[in-house]
């Protein structure tokens, strides 16, 4: 009898465990393959207007919030307080109207769509971070998947809606759907701030926003180093160029798919593990991110003029640049994890310092190659890839210092530039 039980039990959680490998392979797939087919049927430089306007989106969110979803997760799982959906509806309602409101001034005074659309970005992102804190605080897996990249499948979806319609994807059309979407998640933050408000809804903010302050500047940065590299791109180079980078991105994007896994999954683990377990674990992830980074490059040269046809032009350029994408998000899935250790050691904001000098390097070196006309995007992409070289060991030191030795790790990390060589082989 109790053989038969641990046999059902173990089907029953055998189930869910393939239901919900079988869904992030969905929801992951779908944003990694939806973007890339997007690309196929926009011109390049609408593509180019969205991709920089989503983000825009996410950093624009991130600075709104205040901090507020950071200490969500210290208010659920340490405080035990259960009360915490007004504070998200607040956060998604204010960041929408301002960031509607936004678009609605710039297409009034100048129609300039690239803004408009930054605008839109940044209210469906508010709606995006309040309800990915949300689900990860509750330990609902399955909302995590939606929630994690909610903005992105909101354009995919309407991006899929406006070609069946019109037979073409401008990007006006996807202002339109887009903004509507956005509205949408506004009023609904707006009808459930006004059922689950509480009596003392302020001091309430008062403490979330003073407990995730430094979170937020810690995130911020990080977002700043890792997600600015598309506005950067813009800023300096030109909307092509971040087309190309864009696409190059979203192919190695593959590789923090298995981060993403983990972490959904295992959070718990890798957040309670000591510092020996971790470092032993990390060479593992390792081997397993240069092994998908080695199959993409592989497969993109031997498949890349099949699967993204539109693209057969730009090819020498992306097979330059996408070895040293590969190295960066290589790079990036190691600092994503560093950053649990940093928030597990409570020295955020010591971090948060280190990553700001690490930014400060980044913008001046952008700036300094672009004005010894230097800067190409091979070359950009490489500055993004060294700056999160850097930060990673700046980080790792930070952790030495109070104790949270991780020596394999550090020697792993000078691994990924073997992707060097066929950057330099293919120049």
């Amino acid at each position: 009898m109790a053989f038969t039980m641990n046999l059902a039990r173990m089907r029953a959680v055998g189930g869910q465990a393939a239901l919900f490998l079988l869904a992030f392979l969905l929801g992951k797939g779908s944003a990694f393959f939806g973007p890339l087919l997007l690309s196929q049927i926009m011109s390049i430089q609408d593509y180019g207007t969205a991709e920089l306007g989503l983000s825009v989106g996410v950093v624009g969110a991130q600075i709104l919030s205040l901090g507020i979803p950071g200490a969500i997760p210290q208010l659920v799982l340490i405080r035990k307080e259960g009360h915490v959906l007004d504070l998200l509806f607040f956060v998604t309602a204010s960041i929408g109207l301002i960031g509607l409101g936004a678009a609605a001034i710039v297409y009034a005074a100048s129609g300039q769509l690239l803004y408009v659309f930054a605008g839109i970005a940044v209210a469906g992102a508010g709606a995006q971070v309040a309800a990915s804190v949300y689900y990860r605080s509750m330990g609902r897996r399955f909302g995590i998947l939606v929630a994690d990249n909610l903005a992105l499948y909101v354009f995919m979806i309407v991006g899929g809606l406006v070609f069946v319609a019109l037979g073409r994807v401008p990007l006006w059309a996807i202002i339109l759907g887009c903004g509507a979407v956005a509205a949408g998640f506004t009023l609904f933050a707006l009808a459930g701030l006004a059922r689950t408000i509480r009596p003392r809804f302020l001091a309430a903010h008062v403490d979330a926003r003073k407990m995730g302050f430094f979170m937020m500047v810690n995130s911020l940065v990080y977002f700043a180093i890792v997600s600015s590299s598309r506005i950067l791109v813009g800023w300096f180079l030109s909307v092509e160029a971040v087309s190309v980078y864009s696409v190059c991105l979203r192919v190695a994007g593959a590789i923090f798919l298995v981060h993403q896994l983990i972490t959904t999954v295992y959070f718990k683990k890798l957040y309670e593990a000591p510092a020996d377990w971790f470092d032993r674990y990390y060479l593992k992830l390792l081997a397993i991110t240069m092994a998908g980074a080695a199959v993409i490059l592989a497969g993109f040269e031997l498949f890349g003029d099949r699967l993204l046809p539109g693209w057969t032009a730009y090819f020498p350029e992306m097979s330059r640049v996408l070895p040293i994408v590969c190295m960066q998000t290589i790079w990036w899935v190691s600092l994503a994890q560093v950053e649990m250790r940093i928030n597990r050691a409570l020295i955020s904001r010591q971090a948060t310092m280190w990553l700001l000098v690490c930014a400060a390097l980044m913008l001046a070196a952008m700036a300094a190659l672009h004005a010894l006309a230097l800067l190409t995007l091979p070359v950009a992409a490489l500055v993004f890839a060294c700056t999160l070289f850097v930060a990673l060991h700046a980080q790792l030191a930070l952790l030495w210092r109070h104790g949270v030795r991780l020596p394999r790790m550090r020697i792993a990390l000078f691994v990924p530039l073997v992707f060097l060589i066929p950057a330099w082989l293919l120049n």
